[in-house]
């Protein structure tokens, strides 16, 4: 049985990379490749070394939502908007952004504002080595920065 996923921000270098990716795996089917401002661009057209007639969906939340998983591939705006009603529907997240990965006081520091979302800061940090049971359960979880 193959995982549905969807990627939002899928036209970002971490979601071009995602797809690149998890197209690959055999036990994944990338079944929504979302990108709000490349909505109805081939893929291919923006990024030849993906071949196929594949084109960016719209970010469809009732759509994401039927999916086994999402990743989040976008700034911590739309994280936080899109991942939270994910996240309150009870579907599985991996947020890519520093949205959900820094408690409020924190993301007020980094961001100058108050966290829309503080019941869902801090998520499961998704380092496994650390914290394998917690992402296995979790309904979001907040990927490790690449620093």
């Amino acid at each position: 049985m193959a995982y549905r996923i969807g990627i939002v921000g899928a036209s970002g270098y971490g979601g071009v990379e995602l797809l690149r990716l998890l197209s690959a795996h055999p036990e994944i089917e990338v079944a929504s490749v979302a990108a709000h401002s490349q909505a109805g661009t081939p893929i291919s057209e923006l990024f030849p070394n993906l071949p196929g007639d594949r084109v960016f969906d719209p970010i469809d939340l009732d759509r994401l939502g039927e999916l086994d998983l999402v990743f989040l591939a976008t700034p911590h705006g739309p994280a936080i908007e899109v991942g939270g009603a994910l996240a309150d529907a009870g579907v599985k997240v991996v947020d890519l952004s520093a949205a959900f990965r820094l408690d409020p006081e924190g993301f007020r520091t980094w961001y100058h504002e108050e966290h829309p979302r503080p019941d869902l800061a801090p998520a499961v940090f998704g380092l496994t080595e650390y914290t394998r049971a917690e992402v296995a359960e979790a309904t979001l979880v907040a990927n490790p920065a690449a620093t």
